[in-house]
């Protein structure tokens, strides 16, 4: 069990910086709407046929040229044609410019900002896990 929680601490301090980034990446856009004009249920919100740019396409031109995501959505109703067009600031271009902008706004130390909530979480959940393995391993050796 310690030698579980040890492994735990250890891979929570050695990847935080790697998790600071993901969520860095990942919040980036939560602000703006959906690059898809579908809602969870797979129809248009207004129960109209939709036509949408698709993301790997907006999202490569982001990344290859400006911080700028342009969306093109067209939707045709009963009523008529509706085209809207939504630009989505993007503030990484990807992991090595979130990385170097932790760099230059927080310093080194942080990349670990964080650390101590994802020990409290990682420790006991590897101590478990490798507890749970080992014996379900002696069970299962023993023959039931």
């Amino acid at each position: 069990m310690i030698a579980g929680c040890g492994a735990g601490a250890m891979a929570a301090v050695l990847t935080s910086p790697l998790d600071r980034v993901k969520t860095r990446l990942q919040v980036q856009r939560m602000s703006a709407p959906p690059l898809h004009a579908n809602n969870a249920h797979g129809r248009n919100a207004t129960s109209a046929t939709a036509t949408v740019c698709p993301k790997t396409t907006a999202l490569q031109r982001a990344l290859n040229s400006t911080s700028t995501i342009n969306t093109t959505t067209s939707t045709t109703a009963a009523a008529g044609t509706n085209t809207t067009t939504t630009r989505t600031t993007v503030k990484y271009l990807g992991w090595k410019d979130a990385l170097s902008s932790i760099v230059k706004e927080e310093g080194y130390a942080g990349l670990w900002r964080g650390t101590v909530p994802r020990l409290f979480m990682h420790a006991p959940a590897v101590a478990i896990t490798w507890t749970t393995y080992e014996a379900a391993k002696k069970w299962l050796a023993n023959g039931f």
